[in-house]
């Protein structure tokens, strides 16, 4: 698509240098050709350069994604080795993480062609089919949490942009993630105090009840001899 748009721009540099060049022209006129003639090679060059640059974008935005994918892929096999593959809230989770590479591929889209740059609100590529057609809804939340938590930097060179809140709690992901880094892809913090406190209180509770089970065999093989004792 990049390069179609510069092969459209370039024959219209071109065209005006081919129509004095038909009309016949001398002297004065020559000169006047020449230097139109720099100026287009010139403005060609500028062009190409251009394109490489948006080539090199395209490249890196490709990079990005498959990267992300590669890492929702790498959670996923976490999860299921770790028997949580069916726990519908990583579901959620995971379904969250693909709508933010979907909104960063946007992002990522309007930035290359508008000088690397990235847009002051995500108003500015949704809707919009070139870009993105809508801003999600997060699974968790039920509402669009993206368009509150999308930060671009003062020079809109790098953004992020974050599921905004706490949506993801029941799997012990922090407020305001995951979110995604235009420099690092895909980030999810997880609450690792709270994690440790809640093994801490799984095991007491654990063992709160192997005691109180010990306590009723207890009582019951203390019954168990008395009666034996009484038939005696």
């Amino acid at each position: 698509m990049l390069r179609n748009i510069a092969k459209a721009a370039l024959a219209c540099l071109v065209i005006p240098a081919f129509m004095m060049a038909s009309a016949g022209c001398s002297g004065d006129n020559a000169k006047v050709l020449k230097s139109e003639n720099e100026r287009i090679s010139s403005l060609l060059q500028q062009k190409e350069a251009e394109v490489k640059r948006l080539s090199e974008v395209e490249k890196d935005l490709n990079k990005k994604i498959n990267e992300s994918n590669e890492e929702i892929g790498r959670l996923k096999r976490i999860l299921t080795d770790a028997g949580l593959s069916e726990n519908p809230d990583e579901t959620k989770l995971n379904d969250c993480k693909q709508n933010l590479v979907k909104i960063s591929t946007g992002l990522r889209l309007f930035a290359a062609e508008n000088g690397g740059k990235f847009p002051k609100k995500l108003a500015e590529i949704s809707p919009n089919p070139k870009y993105l057609d809508f801003v999600p809804t997060c699974p968790s939340a039920s509402r669009d949490t993206y368009t509150s938590g999308y930060k671009p930097a003062k020079d809109l060179k790098s953004y992020v942009v974050y599921c905004n809140g706490c949506n993801h709690e029941s799997v012990l992901v922090k407020e305001n993630n995951p979110a995604f880094d235009s420099e690092n892809g895909i980030q999810v913090e997880r609450d690792k105090e709270r994690k440790v406190k809640d093994e801490f209180d799984e095991a007491s509770d654990a063992k709160a009840k192997d005691a109180k089970d010990e306590s009723k065999d207890s009582k019951d093989d203390s019954k168990a001899d008395s009666k034996d004792s009484e038939k005696k």
